[in-house]
């Protein structure tokens, strides 16, 4: 009975001094927070900016007046402030693409809401294994496209770039684009604009070359499927985090972490471009739309 009773005391002195700050509480927000907080064994102090960038240095000023043991934090804004307020609270961040920030930072650590290039590719094959040669669709030769057709080339898969200015430039390129097995959108301007997409379905369905979209939107639109971050990894590593953090370990001693691909797929999809989706592959998708 005492030794409950001392449980729930401890448990609830640990509620009083872990803060958790969302960038909103819809969407991979919401669902990294469900992760986090079903794998943590305290509650938390719940801090939400809705995603209004003007309430951080007011929530940023409270946090500093409690005394946090711990704060988790989730979005890159809400990184980049942990690193200008918080220099000396141990630090958790869930889901920032941008990582660099926390880069030389000894009170933080957390997980990255990016894959890394060699698990996307990897999980890109296995839902195509008979990929061969890659079209990669951008507007500018970024670091994103230099990388992924480094690991793509490393991998054994040719890669044709398809450059253009504007969706037309996409349309026009489309047409000179061959044997390729897969119309790969690089997250740019040109391929969120809805022509562009509408081109790359034309081309999709006419020459019968699935897409690989930017996300789930995409997917249901006509993309075959769209890699996406395991989410539930993320919360759950975050909470893992935490309490190693309480157990007495430096952040500085926890790395920073990539979260496993999930992907999204569409059979409708699957089924007009004749590609025959193995049980595996669909029993393992995050989502399937049928």
């Amino acid at each position: 009975m005492r030794k409950g009773i001392l449980l729930t005391l401890f448990s609830m002195v640990l509620s009083a001094q872990i803060a958790l700050v969302q960038w909103d509480d819809k969407g991979i927000y919401r669902d990294i927070q469900e992760a986090f907080e079903s794998n943590l064994p305290w509650g938390v102090d719940k801090y939400n900016v809705y995603g209004d960038k003007s309430k951080i240095p007011g929530v940023m000023e409270r946090l500093k007046t409690r005394e946090y043991r711990i704060i988790v934090v989730t979005g890159d804004d809400l990184l980049k402030a942990a690193v200008v307020y918080l220099t000396n609270t141990p630090v958790v961040f869930l889901g920032s693409t941008d990582t660099k920030p926390a880069e030389g930072k000894k009170n933080i650590t957390g997980i990255s809401l990016n894959p890394t290039p060699e698990e996307v590719v990897r999980t890109v094959q296995k839902i195509l294994p008979k990929m061969k040669k890659v079209g990669l669709i951008f507007k500018n030769p970024d670091q994103y496209v230099q990388t992924y057709s480094s690991i793509l080339e490393k991998f054994g898969i040719q890669v044709e770039k398809v450059m253009a200015q504007d969706p037309g430039g996409v349309n026009t390129a489309l047409r000179f684009l061959s044997d390729v097995d897969l119309l790969w959108m690089v997250p740019d301007e040109l391929n969120r604009e809805n022509a562009t997409f509408k081109f790359l379905l034309i081309s999709s369905q006419k020459k019968l070359i699935p897409i690989m979209g930017l996300d789930e939107n995409y997917v249901k639109a006509g993309a075959l499927f769209a890699i996406t971050p395991d989410l539930n990894f993320i919360g759950r590593k975050g909470a893992e985090y935490v309490k190693s953090i309480v157990d007495g370990i430096s952040p500085e001693n926890l790395p920073v972490l990539h979260p496993r691909a999930s992907y999204v797929i569409n059979l409708k999809v699957a089924k007009k471009l004749n590609l025959n989706i193995p049980p595996t592959i669909i029993n393992n998708a995050r989502r399937v739309i049928k």
